[in-house]
Formats: structure tokens, C-alpha cells, sequence
């Protein structure tokens, strides 16, 4: 049959040849036959024909007229091999009709030459099946063609197979915070600029933590301020000082207060005085701790304003070095509070009357440091009890009450908010504190708020009570009493906290006496429910039924010094 008369075969003709007969196509006849022709082929048997005519023929690849001709339901039922002879004259409808199952098997270069239109044909099922190597192979003009819809299918493993600087600024701009999380460490180092500047808020805070610490202070300096804003908990801890230093005075004071408590030990040491100047008193009192002060040089230190200074909290003030105040000018001095200086510790106190006195403090402040100077001169740092510990940690409150950390065990501190050596049960306090101020041993078994003292070693000591009458179980308001004023509304353990809490009326307040156990629950001599005593939590100033746990838990204790020997 010559090419005139195999051009003259009819659709009915053409759709009855075996796959045999349609590889045995000359090309010459092939390229004769137009659109409606080449339609007409049985689906099943061109699959199986198409790569008979190639190889029989020596041919890579169809023509573009023959691939036109084709129908989506011829295209359906192609192998790997007839797509891959095929694909590059596909339209965008033909390539959305190639078979799921076949997309993995297409060969690197068919999907080279594709266009950026063909490339974004591809279905969601079909981009599904394609393999990191497929993906891996498109060329960077390619990858640039691809929309944030058709990316944004991808799976976390596709995704990580693009070089970062292929996406361009507007994919980026459209990736979903998913796709954005999934890329790589590698990618995310390697993103430029520009291209970190286009990110929303949302997608840098989908960046996994790990990534940003992979990212160079060069990269990190391009980040705006609502980018930084948005950086969460977990990404501010993996931050290093390069990055931080980066961050201007304006961005470090438009940060969140919560950001600013995860910000690293090795951050903290390296922040700039240009930056430490820009921290807002909310940064400094509810950013900070006492802790992360204490870590702070001289140096640094030496750049708190008048404001940040009075925004310092009292575990705060008792983490300053005398070295620290060394460093503050008389101006910085004289800005602390009077509440402030009621706080100081006995060194800092002892270092303000040997060097400062004339550093310009008011009246008030000056009746202050002294009033305090006296009262630590009553007080000694430590008191011995023999075989029952030390007494450790003074804190005066409430208009000059002593009350001491028990030291159990002697060991000068403690270690751990639970199971710490110095912790007793209260089945042991009841043994020992059971007296009243008087003297008179009580008739039953339990300490009270009235049978609540002992002697021991020759101090009169009480085991304070909760420090409100009647006792409510829950969390208890602060006021605004601090240091050694006059508690009007609470007394021993609740006075202790609220003189340590600040100056806010409200609840959950962190109220720890300086160097006592931050979270530490501490038996008072309360009865509550269930033949059981109440304790307080210094962290947050939580009063509990000691009856949900019994007697025998171990609980830290503070005592109150009455009387000392020979007083």
C-alpha cells in the first residue's frame, strides 16, 4: 500500500488495526494521515503500537502533527514509553489525561523540555506521583514557571527537592505556611534577601526552628519588623548573638514580652547597650527574671534608663551585683524606687551606706536604705539550729518580720522545686511546732494558726500560717504593698509573697522571696479539709488543700524568727 492510498483509509479502517499493524507504519505514511485520522486508532491498541512504529523506525519522538491528533482517551491508556515519545508536544488538556500510575515512570528529559503552562497542567494526583529525581531534574527557568497553586500540592519530600534560588518571590509569596514549614534547613539557608523579605508574618512563623538556625546573620538581618514579631518561642530559642545583634533598637522593642523570655543565656550576654536601652518596661519586669539579670555584665547593665530601672522587679533587684551598681551612675541610683530599696539585698544595702549615701536620694530614700541597714543588722544571713539545719535566705515583709528559708539539711541552698532534701513531711511539723506564742503545748495533734511554735537551739521560731482569715483555697490577688511596708490584708505566707510580686492587683503573680524555690509549695501551720493543713505556692500564690495529697508529702517550709537567744 503506497502513501496516497494508505491516506485514503477511511476512520473505520484505521480503528480496526492491531497494535502489530499500526508498528508497521512507515513514517512517511504516518506523517499523511491528519487529526481525524490519528483519532480514530483504537485507544488499547495504539498504546501498545505507538512504541512498536519507534523502534521499528528508529525514532525518539512523535511529531507534533501526530501528537495534536491525539485524542485524551488515546493519551489515557499510554505507557511511560509512548508518554515519554509524546509529552513535549502535549497540549495542557492531553497532559491532564496521562495516567497517574504512569507519571513516576516518565523519563528526566520529556519533562525537561516542558513549558512552564505544560508544567502547571498536571493535576494534583498526577504532581503526587512525581519523584524527588523528576523533580530534582526540571531546570531552574522551569521551576520558575510553576505556580504557588501547583507547589503547594506537593508533598514535604517534593517540595525539598528545588534549589531555593529557583523560587521566585511571587511562588514564595504563595506557598502555604504547610509548604513553607517543609522546607529544608539547606533551603532556608539558601533563601536570598529579597525572597525572605516577601515572607508573611504566618510563613516565617512556619519555619521549623531548627531551619532558623541554620539561617546566617546576613540572612537574618532582612527580616522586618512584622517578621520578627511573628517568630515564635521555639524559633527565638534557637537564635544565636550574631542573629540577635542584627535586630535593631526600634524591632528589639517592638517584640513581645513572651519573646523576649525565650531569648538564650548566650543572647542575653551579647544584646547590645543600644538595645538593652530600647528594651519597654514590660520587657524588662515580665521578659526578664531575676536569672536572666544576674547573667547581665556590669557593662551591660550600665545601659538601663531610669525607666527600665524602676521597671525592675524585686527578684530582679536582688540579681544585681554589687559590681552592677558599681557601674550606675548616681542618676541611675537615685532613680530606684523607695519600694525598690526596701528590697535591696543586706549586700547591696551595706554597699549603698558605705559608697552612695551621697548620690543624691531624697529624703525618703535615704530613711529607707537606713531603715533597711538597721533591720539586716538584726538579722544575720544564717542561723544555726544543730541537728534540725540552717536558717537561710532573711527576708523581711510586713512592716519588718523576719522570715528564713529552712535549709533542712544544712546544705546552705536547695536544689529542685520537689524532692529536695529540705523538704518534710507535715506529720514531722506537727511534732515540732507545738506550742502557742506562750508556750502552752497544745491538746491535740495538728498545728493551728494558734499552736504553731517551737524553740529550737535557743530561737523562738513559728511556722507561719497561710496569711488570711479565714483561709480560701485558690489563687490569691496581689495588692499593691512591696518589700517591708505594712500588709494591711495578708500576713506570713500570703504577706511574704505579695511583698516579692510586684504591685499588681491580680492573680498567677510569681512572688518568690530572692534565692528561695521559684515554684516552690511551702506547708503552712493551716488546717484544711480532711484533717490536713493548706500550703502555698510562691510561684503563682496558690493556696491548696493539703488533703488531696496527705501528710506525708514532702513540702518546703519557711519559719518565722519570734525571738533570738538572749533577746
Amino acid at each position: 500500500m503506497n502513501t496516497k492510498d494508505f491516506k485514503a483509509l477511511s476512520k473505520t479502517q484505521l480503528g480496526a488495526m492491531s497494535a502489530e499493524q499500526i508498528g508497521a507504519i512507515e513514517p512517511v505514511d504516518m506523517a499523511a494521515l491528519n487529526k481525524s485520522q490519528i483519532a480514530a486508532f483504537n485507544p488499547e491498541a495504539l498504546a501498545s503500537g505507538l512504541p512498536l512504529y519507534l523502534s521499528n523506525n528508529g525514532l525518539t519522538a512523535s511529531s507534533a502533527n501526530f501528537v495534536a491528533g491525539l485524542t485524551n482517551s488515546q493519551i489515557g491508556q499510554f505507557s511511560a514509553a509512548a508518554v515519554n515519545a509524546t509529552m513535549s508536544h502535549m497540549t495542557t488538556a492531553q497532559i491532564g489525561s496521562i495516567r497517574n500510575g504512569v507519571i513516576s515512570a516518565i523519563d528526566n528529559e520529556p519533562l525537561q523540555s516542558l513549558s512552564g503552562n505544560q508544567l502547571n497542567a498536571l493535576k494534583s494526583l498526577q504532581i503526587g506521583q512525581l519523584s524527588t529525581d523528576q523533580l530534582g531534574s526540571l531546570r531552574p527557568g522551569q521551576v520558575s514557571k510553576l505556580s504557588a497553586a501547583w507547589l503547594n500540592k506537593l508533598s514535604d519530600v517534593q517540595i525539598q527537592s528545588f534549589a531555593a534560588t529557583s523560587l521566585t518571590l511571587m511562588q514564595l509569596r504563595g506557598l502555604d505556611a504547610a509548604h513553607v514549614k517543609a522546607l529544608s534547613g539547606e533551603q532556608v539557608a539558601a533563601l536570598g534577601s529579597a525572597q525572605l523579605g516577601v515572607l508573611a508574618a504566618k510563613q516565617i512563623a512556619a519555619i521549623d526552628a531548627d531551619d532558623i538556625d541554620m539561617m546566617t546573620a546576613d540572612q537574618f538581618i532582612a527580616l522586618k519588623q512584622p517578621q520578627l514579631k511573628a517568630l515564635t518561642s521555639g524559633q527565638i530559642e534557637k537564635l544565636d548573638s550574631a542573629k540577635t545583634l542584627t535586630i535593631t533598637a526600634r524591632n528589639i522593642a517592638s517584640l513581645s514580652y513572651q519573646q523576649i523570655q525565650h531569648f538564650n543565656d548566650d543572647v542575653l550576654t551579647h544584646l547590645s547597650g543600644e538595645q538593652l536601652r530600647a528594651l519597654t518596661a514590660k520587657q524588662i519586669a515580665t521578659g526578664l527574671d531575676g536569672r536572666k539579670i544576674g547573667l547581665l555584665s556590669a557593662d551591660q547593665v550600665a545601659n538601663f534608663r531610669k525607666t527600665q530601672i524602676q521597671a525592675l522587679t524585686y527578684a530582679e533587684i536582688a540579681a544585681l551585683s554589687v559590681e552592677d551598681l558599681t557601674a550606675l551612675t548616681n542618676t541611675q541610683l537615685t532613680s530606684f524606687k523607695v519600694n525598690q530599696l526596701a528590697n535591696f539585698t543586706e549586700e547591696q544595702i551595706g554597699w549603698l551606706i558605705e559608697n552612695k549615701l551621697d548620690a543624691g536620694f531624697t529624703t525618703e530614700q535615704l530613711n529607707k536604705i537606713v531603715d533597711i541597714a538597721r533591720l539586716f543588722a538584726s538579722a544575720p544571713a544564717v542561723i544555726d539550729l544543730g541537728n534540725k539545719g540552717k536558717l537561710i535566705y532573711p527576708t523581711l515583709v510586713d512592716g519588718g518580720m523576719l522570715y528564713y528559708y529552712w535549709d533542712r539539711n544544712g546544705n546552705g541552698g536547695w536544689q529542685a522545686d520537689v524532692g529536695d532534701a529540705d523538704a518534710t513531711s507535715h506529720d514531722t511539723l506537727d511534732a515540732i511546732f507545738n506550742r502557742d506564742i506562750n508556750g502552752n503545748i497544745r491538746s491535740g495533734l495538728e498545728t493551728t494558726d494558734v499552736y504553731r511554735y517551737a524553740i529550737i537551739n535557743g530561737y523562738k521560731l513559728a511556722l507561719p500560717t497561710v496569711g488570711e482569715a479565714p483561709a480560701i483555697i485558690g489563687l490569691r490577688p496581689g495588692t499593691a504593698v512591696s518589700g517591708i511596708d505594712i500588709n494591711a490584708t495578708y500576713n506570713d505566707y500570703l504577706a511574704l509573697w505579695d511583698a516579692n510580686n510586684g504591685s499588681a492587683n491580680s492573680t498567677n503573680i510569681q512572688g518568690a522571696p530572692a534565692n528561695w524555690p521559684r515554684y516552690g509549695h511551702f506547708w503552712t501551720a493551716t488546717p484544711s479539709s480532711g484533717f490536713s493543713h493548706a500550703f502555698v505556692v510562691m510561684g503563682d500564690g496558690n493556696v491548696v488543700s493539703g488533703s488531696e495529697y496527705g501528710e506525708g508529702a514532702l513540702r518546703f517550709v519557711a519559719l518565722q524568727v519570734i525571738k533570738a537567744p538572749h533577746s
